[in-house]
């Protein structure tokens, strides 16, 4: 376990780690060898979206969406999933979830994540700095190299990956 001051090598004392008031578990990741990473454009795979429905015993529940958008050398993806079990007359389990994501020359730069499951609100927030890729959510902080991939499961490069970002968690 590092605190961020341990990263610029310096001796690290309880009250630094107290005044800190974070640990963080580096997780050092190396690119998979290039020809395990796939050269995709999930534009010509899936055109500008991917949809599905979510069925529940026969019965529309939900939806999932995952749309693409370029713009310059950046590769815009956002993931929508909203879910909800009505009772009767009410609902008595609803879920959403957003995701946006930031991809450049095949690695992701950012990423935003907003869940509401069952009312309860949570967020992941990562992106890359410093040649890290830093990460915050209900699971802590977390620093991994910049070759992760996320579980929004449209990048088969999660395949060969030894990396995954829990984008529910962090």
């Amino acid at each position: 376990l590092l605190s961020f001051s341990a990263l610029a090598d310096e001796p690290m004392t309880k009250a630094d780690l107290k005044a800190a008031e974070m640990v963080l578990q580096v997780q050092n990741v190396s690119p998979p060898p290039p020809d395990q990473i796939p050269q995709i454009d999930p534009t010509r795979l899936y055109g500008n979206e991917i949809a599905f429905e979510v069925f529940r015993k026969g019965r529309k529940v939900g939806s999932h969406v995952t749309s693409f958008e370029r713009t310059g050398d950046d590769l815009t993806v956002i993931s929508r999933f909203n879910l909800a079990i009505d009772v009767l007359f009410f609902t008595a389990y609803s879920f959403g979830y957003q995701s946006t994501e930031v991809w450049r020359d095949g690695a992701l730069k950012a990423l935003a994540v907003g869940v509401v499951d069952g009312g309860k609100k949570s967020s992941v927030t990562a992106k890359v700095e410093d040649g890290l890729f830093k990460i915050e959510g209900s699971g802590g902080p977390a620093i991994a190299s910049s070759w992760v991939f996320p579980t929004n499961h449209w990048n088969r490069g999660q395949v060969n990956s030894t990396a995954i970002l829990n984008t529910i968690t962090g």
